[in-house]
């Protein structure tokens, strides 16, 4: 999301639209890149597997503000570590929903077939929180 206005001067997002399908040694072409101008306000919403990257910033006293909103499968682990960032006697006070957010949750996919991830000593995080032994 653009805090400020995105230009190509002040480092706009650049994307190469349709790379999420592509073969993995597909190399994009310098012309196939787009970027995402945008007045302040606006958004730009792409998959993650979406060739991207921060423009270059050529201007002497712009910055390029923008906040960066993203969803990660329970499976998956975030770019940033929310739950070493979040120590247990922070989130302990926080909605269960909000803790569950941060990472102190465990993904029960057993009934899909899948696993149980996240667990700490073969418990939910969360339950431990609230019972006090995290």
């Amino acid at each position: 999301m653009a805090l400020v206005d995105f230009t190509r001067e002040n480092g706009a997002t650049r994307l190469i639209p349709g790379s999420h399908q592509w073969e993995l040694e597909r190399t994009p072409e310098e012309s196939e890149g787009v970027y995402a101008e945008m007045p302040a306000g606006s958004a730009v919403i792409y998959l993650g597997s979406t060739i991207h990257g921060g423009g270059a910033n050529s201007t002497q006293d712009q910055w390029r503000r923008g906040m960066h909103l993203s969803y990660v499968l329970g499976w998956l682990r975030t770019e940033e570590n929310h739950y070493l960032a979040t120590p247990p006697e922070i989130a302990r006070s926080l909605p269960r929903q909000a803790q569950q957010l941060l990472g102190y949750a465990a993904h029960d996919a057993l009934a899909m077939g899948g696993g149980y991830l996240g667990a700490l000593d073969l418990r939910d995080p969360a339950d431990m929180l609230a019972d006090g032994s995290l």
